[in-house]
């Protein structure tokens, strides 16, 4: 767990040093401020974005979840407000910005993990070919 913490952490910092080096309106005063805000937007992705985007669900459904870049837009022009040293102009750099940091997070994140669950189904003795007194077998389906 942590070593997907850390490689979400780096990866997240250095799609903000993108944003910052290639979106006019994003500045940062060096690597303490992007790594405090890559952190500030870690955190806020982790916690108030599922909330934001439940309250915004109409509006994610309707247009088919591109309401999703206004909320990441929200979200990382207020990193840019929380974090002293790390500036965004408006709501534009920040739609930009945040668009950037989705897109490499997108590619370049940890992998989800998936949970794989193996259903045991036993077909009994009174099943035509099943049982252990019969020579049945037991039935085995990956979910």
């Amino acid at each position: 767990m942590f070593k997907r913490f850390v490689h979400g952490f780096v990866v997240n910092a250095i799609a903000v040093l993108v944003a910052a080096y290639v979106v006019h309106g994003i500045t940062h005063d060096g690597w303490p401020s992007l790594l405090i805000a890559a952190l500030v937007l870690g955190v806020l992705n982790g916690f108030l974005k599922p909330i934001l985007s439940l309250f915004s669900l109409p509006f994610l459904i309707l247009p088919l979840g591109l309401f999703m870049t206004v909320i990441n837009a929200m979200l990382f022009w207020l990193t840019g407000y929380l974090v002293k040293g790390f500036d965004v102009a408006g709501f534009w750099p920040a739609f930009f910005g945040g668009l950037i940091v989705s897109v490499c997070s997108m590619f370049f994140g940890p992998p989800k993990q998936r949970k794989q669950e193996t259903l045991h189904v036993n077909l009994g003795p009174n099943r035509p070919g099943g049982g252990p007194a019969s020579g049945g077998s037991q039935g085995v389906i990956d979910v």
